[in-house]
């Protein structure tokens, strides 16, 4: 997709994350079962902690997941996603450098 990563080394005093977005994702009434969300590319380190799943899953680069409750899901810069419904979440996305 054309997107260029490039490695940056930090020190650990250089490290000072800021909170993003902390959500409740929850669409389950408004997309019908495999309903496929926008392939997306992440830009910064996100966390999911699946509330609700009736069959749902996830690419993260090429792989695919089947999520459940109780999942805890973590993604880096870097990586491409995709979601396919139904689930809920809370996410929690993280700049680690502010």
């Amino acid at each position: 997709m054309g997107i260029q990563l490039k490695r940056v080394k930090v020190k650990n005093e250089e490290i000072s994350p800021k909170v993003l977005t902390a959500a409740l994702f929850s669409r389950v009434e408004q997309m019908p079962k495999g309903y496929a969300l926008k392939e997306r590319y992440v830009y910064d380190y996100e966390f999911e902690f699946i509330l609700y799943s009736d069959g749902a899953s996830m690419i993260i680069d090429d792989k695919h997941y089947e999520l459940k409750e109780g999942d805890v899901i973590y993604r880096k810069p870097g990586q491409y996603t995709q979601g396919f419904m139904p689930y809920t979440c809370y996410l929690v996305a993280v700049d680690m450098l502010n």
